[in-house]
């Protein structure tokens, strides 16, 4: 999975960049440390959402120009650690449904079937409300590695 590993580097980038302050309403920037306490520094919010936008900018033509997609049984096929580490989240303990993150919608085929976090079947599509609970759309697939935890 190629662009697994190419999706992992981007959102790495991402990652960094917003990882490098935290704004505060009143304009202040936290100052940012190792755990050693050496000082990194710490960027704006509004320098790093510039960055942040750069990074996709640059990396929007060539994703789109050769994005693959992917089945819901090549999904289900990738171990549930790295679809974690990728922002796939678990609906509940009490259910194998991950929801797929916003980011790698479209990265899922058109067609392929899915169920709502209302358990609610449907095929893939681009009418599909995108709205989002944690990064993650309301729709996903159940991945055999997800145990159903008993209610206590």
């Amino acid at each position: 999975m190629d662009t697994v590993i190419e999706l992992r580097s981007i959102l790495l980038k991402l990652a960094s960049i917003a990882a490098q302050g935290s704004a505060h309403d009143n304009g202040t920037v936290d100052q940012i440390y190792t755990e050693d306490g050496k000082y990194i520094g710490g960027w704006s919010l509004k320098f790093r959402c510039e960055e942040i936008d750069r990074v996709i900018k640059n990396h929007q033509a060539p994703l789109r120009e050769k994005r693959p997609t992917y089945s819901v049984e090549e999904l289900a096929a990738v171990p549930i650690d790295e679809l974690y580490s990728l922002g796939f989240k678990r609906w509940s303990n009490a259910s194998q449904l991950l929801l797929i993150p916003l980011w790698a919608w479209h990265y899922v085929k058109n067609g392929e079937p899915l169920t709502s976090i209302g358990n609610e079947r449907v095929l893939k599509n681009p009418e599909i409300d995108l709205d989002t609970r944690s990064g993650a759309v309301a729709y996903g697939f159940h991945h055999p590695q997800l145990v159903i935890e008993p209610n206590l």
